[in-house]
Formats: structure tokens, C-alpha cells, sequence
């Protein structure tokens, strides 16, 4: 009797309000004390800068009230969703297999796949789920950066986004395809990070957290709160001492820690390199700004806005950017 082969289907699932109830965003802002996250999600969505359901990633970039969120708060945010009843049937289930029917299940979420991973744990494996990995932009964006301004001088500016990032570069930094493979090279890469964040905002910003918490820079002196001015000159007299006659201080070194292993996935840009070692690399140039890459776009320009307000801004060059591209889509469907 001649074996009919199992019919083999892919199945891919949302992560929050389908496996869960809550947001998982609502979970690390009560974990961590911050209001209003439903307010900042609606007004993302007004201003058409993040994809639904990639706000929480989105404020964790961006938003300062949510610049402490270390990976442990994701993970214990995780353990804190409530998922539906029946997910774990359900994804037994899908493993058993239906009467001749296969099925292999994966979540793709815009939420920080920290938060996705510890939720499910013990019922999707990780290997599984596909989450928000901003903090691998944010590492492979500064060494790009930092080695295009090795290679022609200068200061390349690299603009990290929940996608990828924005270079900008003047006429004399132009690069091509030749270049690529040292550019984009994973040897030396935690070395070349390193001298990116030596002097870099965001170290400065983790060790004046370290030294808050080490006691050498108070938040309060004598019953009165200390500005951010304030809190910002101490910790910085204090970061420039260290780094220059005790650089392995444990301090600093905590401040490295946290941020290359926590706010910067270093090890995860690192992968990114090794794999695309071995894949055609292509620069392709391209006449308006893709769909997918608008947020890009945008991320880069609201920096330099001074007179208009940002949202308002956003949203006008989304719908002229829609106007322009709706025409061609609408002649090619015709």
C-alpha cells in the first residue's frame, strides 16, 4: 500500500492580545513605575512612525523614561504576561501533527524578543519566535561608523533605528562595494566597539547610573534634589578621571557592561557579520525612499527639525511620500 506523505504547513502567530491578553509593553511599564504608555502608543500611531505593535521597542530607543530598561526587566516583563488558556494544547497539538497533516509553529512579534522568549518559555522554543532585536543595530551601526571615518576620515553619522540605521556621510566618505567586506567585518568587532563607546553619550549615560548607585554621585544633597545639569557634570568629572588613571575601575566596568551586554547586543551584531561573510554584498541605489524604510527616513531628519513640530512633520511627509508611490501601485493593479 503506497504511504501518502504528510501535507507540511507553516503556521506563524502574533505575539500580544493573540497569545496573550494584555500588551506586553503595559507589563514593563508597571514594572517599572511608568504611566501613560497607552497615551505614547496612540500617539506613535498618529504620527505613523512605528509599525503597530512595535511601540514598545520604539519607546525603549527613544523615550527617556524607559532608557534604564535593562534585558532582566524584558524577562521578568515576559513572566508577567497572562497568555491565553489554551496555548499550551494548542502548540501541542500543532507538534503531534493532524491526521496526515504536519505543522510547524513560529511567533513573529515587534515586541523585544527578550519579552516574547521568557513568556512562552517551555512552550514555543526560542529558536522559534522572532522578535525586535534593536540593540544589534544600535552595536553594528557605531562600529560601521567608527570604521568608515578610519577608512576616509572624518565623521560618518550613524543613525540606528528598530531596523536597521541611517549613515550619512559627506561626498569625500562615499564607499563602494569593494569596501564592504572590511566594513562590515566581524573580526576585531568588540574591540571596534569598544573604542566607538569609549567616549560615546551612552557609556556616559550607564555610569552615571553606576555611580549613582555606588554612592559617588548622589541624587539628593541635604534634602534637596539634584537637576539632571547637575547629576550630569558630577558624573562626568568623575567618568573622566577614571577613564584616564583607572580605567578598570568597578565602575566603569559596570558601566561597560551593561552598556555592551545590555543595552547593545554586541554578541548579537557579531552573529549578523559572521553570516553575512559568506553572502553577496550589493549596494543598491534607489530613487525615493522604500516603503519599509520610512521610519528609517524619519529617524534621521527629526533630529535636525526646529521650527515645525516633529509629529506633525512626520505625518506630512508620510502622506506625500503615499501620494507619490499610490499612483504607480494603483497603474500596476489596474
Amino acid at each position: 500500500m503506497k504511504t501518502i506523505p504528510a501535507k507540511h504547513f507553516l503556521l506563524a502567530s502574533d505575539f500580544d492580545q493573540t497569545l496573550s491578553f494584555n500588551d506586553s509593553g503595559i507589563e514593563l511599564s508597571e514594572l517599572l513605575g511608568i504611566g501613560n504608555f497607552e497615551h505614547k502608543v496612540a500617539g506613535l500611531a498618529h504620527s505613523h512612525l512605528v509599525q503597530q505593535g512595535g511601540e514598545l521597542a520604539y519607546l525603549i530607543r527613544h523615550d527617556p523614561e524607559y532608557r534604564g530598561v535593562r534585558r532582566e526587566h524584558l524577562i521578568e516583563a515576559g513572566r508577567r504576561v497572562r497568555l491565553k488558556s489554551g496555548l499550551p494544547a494548542f502548540v501541542a497539538l500543532l507538534d503531534q501533527g493532524i491526521a496526515g497533516h504536519q505543522f510547524s509553529f513560529y511567533v513573529v512579534s515587534a515586541a523585544p524578543r527578550e519579552v516574547v522568549v521568557s513568556a512562552l518559555d517551555g512552550i514555543v522554543p526560542a529558536a522559534h519566535i522572532f522578535g525586535k532585536t534593536v540593540a544589534a543595530c544600535e552595536a553594528l551601526s557605531r562600529v560601521v561608523a567608527l570604521r568608515l571615518s578610519r577608512l576616509r576620515g572624518g565623521n560618518a553619522v550613524a543613525t540606528p533605528d528598530d531596523y536597521g540605521f541611517v549613515l550619512t556621510v559627506t561626498p569625500a566618505q562615499v564607499f563602494g562595494v569593494k569596501e564592504l567586506p572590511h566594513i562590515l567585518s566581524p573580526h576585531n568587532f568588540e574591540e571596534d566597539l569598544r573604542e566607538a563607546l569609549s567616549r560615546s553619550d551612552l557609556l556616559k549615560y550607564h555610569f552615571r547610573n553606576a555611580a549613582q548607585t555606588g554612592m559617588m554621585v548622589y541624587r539628593n544633597y541635604f534634602g534637596e534634589r539634584k537637576s539632571v545639569r547637575k547629576l550630569q557634570w558630577s558624573s562626568e568629572i568623575i567618568f573622566n578621571v577614571l577613564m584616564q588613571y583607572e580605567p578598570d575601575h568597578v565602575l566603569l566596568r559596570e558601566a561597560w557592561r551593561d552598556a555592551i551586554h545590555v543595552y547593545i547586543d554586541s554578541d548579537g551584531a557579531r552573529r549578523y557579520l559572521e553570516a553575512a561573510a559568506s553572502r553577496p554584498m550589493r549596494i543598491r541605489t534607489v530613487d525615493r525612499v522604500p516603503p519599509l524604510s520610512f521610519a528609517l527616513f524619519a529617524t534621521k531628519i527629526k533630529e535636525a527639525l526646529k521650527v515645525e513640530d516633529p509629529r506633525e512633520t512626520m505625518e506630512r511627509l508620510f502622506h506625500l511620500w503615499w501620494s507619490k508611490i499610490e499612483p504607480e501601485g494603483s497603474a500596476a493593479t489596474s
